[in-house]
C-alpha cells in the first residue's frame, strides 16, 4: 500500500512534535534522576541513624559516631557525596575528632550494596559510583544556605555540624536548601527541614 503525500506530510508532522517535546526532556529526567537519588541517601541517613543508636557511656564524644552524609564541591569532577559514620572516633583533623569516616565505615546502598563513598572522583571497584554526581550527571555546582554536612541523631533531629563539647549543639534551627545545577542550567532543590528532618525535593 502506498503512502499518499498527505499522509507523509502527516506522519513527519508528527515525528517533529514528537521530537520537540522528548528532547528537551532528556536534560531534565537527567536533573530528576539525580535528585531522586540524592534525596533517597539523604532519607537513608536518617533512617541508619534511628536504627542503630551510636551512644556509648564509655567514651564522651560518643555523638560523633552519628550517621551523616557529607557533600564536596570539587573542582575536577564537580559535586559528589559520602554517607557513613566515624565508629570507632579515630578520624581527626588539627587533633579533633570532626565525624570523618574511612570507606570501611561509609554506608552501603541498600540496592546495588557497593559503598555509598568517594574521596578522589575517581571510580572504585565496590564503590557506588554514581555519588559523582559532576560526571554521572554533569552536576556542576551544588550551593547550600547551611552547611554541606547533614548529621542525624538517633530520632532523626538533623545537625549542621558535629561540636567536641556537645551532643546537643548545632542542631538545624532553620530549614536548609541544598541546590544542585546541572551544565544545561536545570536545577533541583533539596529542602531538609529542622527538628523534624523530613527532606523533599523541588525542580526549578
Amino acid at each position: 500500500m502506498a503512502f499518499t503525500m498527505l499522509e507523509l506530510v502527516f506522519v513527519i508532522v508528527v515525528i517533529g512534535i514528537l521530537s520537540a517535546a522528548i528532547i528537551p526532556r532528556m536534560d531534565r529526567d537527567s536533573i530528576y534522576e539525580m535528585g531522586e537519588q540524592v534525596l533517597s541517601h539523604i532519607k537513608y541517613t536518617q533512617h541508619l541513624a534511628m536504627t542503630d543508636n551510636v551512644y556509648n557511656h564509655k567514651e564522651s564524644k560518643w555523638y560523633i559516631a552519628r550517621w551523616h552524609i557529607d557533600f564536596v564541591n570539587s573542582s575536577t569532577c564537580g559535586a559528589y557525596y559520602s554517607v557513613g559514620s566515624d565508629a570507632d572516633l579515630t578520624n581527626t583533623v588539627n587533633g579533633l575528632n570532626i565525624g570523618r569516616y574511612t570507606s570501611q565505615e561509609a554506608a552501603r546502598d541498600p540496592l546495588t550494596n557497593t559503598l555509598i563513598y568517594n574521596n578522589t572522583c575517581t571510580d572504585h571497584d565496590g564503590w557506588y559510583n554514581d555519588v559523582m554526581l559532576g560526571k554521572k550527571y554533569n552536576i556542576v555546582s551544588m550551593t547550600s544556605t547551611c552547611t554541606k554536612r547533614i548529621i542525624f541523631d538517633h530520632i532523626g533531629r538533623p545537625y549542621t555540624a558535629f561540636n567536641t563539647s556537645s551532643h546537643v549543639a548545632n542542631k538545624m534551627n532553620n530549614d536548609c536548601n541544598y541546590t544542585f545545577t546541572d551544565g544545561s542550567g536545570n536545577s533541583a532543590t533539596i529542602t531538609v527541614t529542622a527538628e523534624t528532618g523530613y527532606s523533599y525535593i523541588t525542580y526549578n
